[in-house]
């Protein structure tokens, strides 16, 4: 009689690890589909916010800036407009790196020393938002990172020159 209780026991025990084993390899399963697709529908979205109009998700056509007709992404002039878009992308990338030299060499003339870059509030808040959020090294490496952006080399510095 002992016996079988004992047999019982060790095969209900046994059932459930197959049980469980089984369930956890279905969860395991059915989670990495849902995930899978997840992650197919932000793809989708993300060509989709890159290139709202285009059904083409090669790259091969692209809007006309000036009419908006669908051209092929290597034209030079649309067909459409007879407009010089090349041109017009050159024009547009050069006023972009305008832009930024000159907001650089704004950021790098308001910032001419490493106490500018401790007096600036939202540089100051940035790291210690980095601070809270992910601990000291961050926060000392935000400043460092910063103070390499602003063409102030490296700044040798440790949470008691901050606080």
């Amino acid at each position: 009689m002992t016996g079988w209780v004992i047999f019982s026991i060790i095969l209900a025990i046994g059932v459930f690890f197959l049980c469980r084993e089984v369930m956890c390899w279905y969860y395991k399963i059915n989670r990495l589909v849902e995930l899978m697709e997840d992650q197919n529908s932000l793809l989708k979205d993300l060509v989709r916010k890159n290139d709202p109009t285009s059904t083409n998700m090669l790259g091969v056509t692209k809007k006309c800036p000036f009419c908006a007709e669908e051209i092929k992404s290597e034209a030079k002039i649309c067909p459409y407009c007879n407009k010089n878009i090349q041109e017009y992308e050159n024009v547009k990338i050069e006023k972009l790196e305008e832009e930024k030299q000159k907001k650089e060499t704004e950021m790098k003339e308001k910032f001419k020393s490493i106490e500018d870059l401790f007096n600036d509030a939202n540089i100051m808040e940035e790291a210690k938002n980095m601070r809270r959020l992910y601990g000291k090294g961050f926060y000392i490496s935000h400043l460092k990172n910063k103070a390499k952006e602003l063409g102030l080399g490296d700044i040798d510095i440790n949470e008691n020159d901050i606080e």
